[in-house]
């Protein structure tokens, strides 16, 4: 209270203050001190460990995003895939599941997940089976149930399947009384019984 009379007396005189400077010299004393003590609250070590965890979660937010991008880029790889139709995915317990229709003639999804450097504890799938109408899967479902000769030549034009080269009586007859649904007509006008072609080729060649 004293002091604070003196500093509300001055008027530009300052012998009147002079017993005021040894109660300012210890207050700037003590303000230096603590202000001393708060920077050394900031140590090195507290920097170096803030450094190292700003890094680590920078590190797996980089990582994180990698790894949801080879997701997103492996269901997309699957939409583009002939043989699958891709309904939904989502995740479930830290796994990405996918569910859609594969035609059973197509790749397996683990072959494409594989491509993506993806492993079986990331994904999973539920494939409803279906039949995939292009025609690379129609004439596999033709030669699956044909077993077509290494002599016959099996040929997919539209809905018309043709059948040329020579085969045994037996096999041409099962060729003729197959049924294809997604086939409207069986051609084999250049298909001949094996013995007639040989014949066929006898005569060629003696002439």
């Amino acid at each position: 209270a004293r002091y604070g009379v003196l500093l509300q007396a001055f008027s530009g005189d300052s012998v009147p203050l002079k017993a005021c400077l040894p109660f300012l010299e210890k207050t700037l004393q003590s303000e230096s001190k603590a202000g001393a003590q708060k920077a050394r609250l900031v140590s090195p070590s507290l920097i170096v460990i803030l450094s190292v965890a700003l890094l680590a979660a920078l590190g797996w937010g980089y990582w994180h995003f990698q790894s949801q991008q080879r997701l997103s880029d492996y269901v997309e790889a699957l939409r583009n895939t002939p043989g699958f139709v891709v309904i939904s995915s989502q995740e479930q317990d830290g796994k990405l599941l996918t569910y859609g229709m594969r035609d059973p003639l197509a790749i397996e999804s683990r072959e494409i997940a594989q491509a993506f450097n993806i492993s079986d504890d990331e994904v999973g799938s539920l494939w409803t089976p279906y039949q995939d109408l292009s025609p690379a899967f129609v004439e596999k479902r033709v030669r699956l149930r044909l077993k077509p000769p290494s002599t016959v030549s099996v040929r997919l034009e539209g809905d018309v399947l043709y059948l040329s080269g020579h085969a045994s009586q037996d096999w041409i007859d099962k060729a003729s009384a197959s049924i294809f649904p997604d086939i409207e007509r069986v051609v084999m006008d250049d298909l001949l019984e094996t013995d007639l072609f040989l014949l066929e080729l006898a005569k060629r060649t003696l002439l």
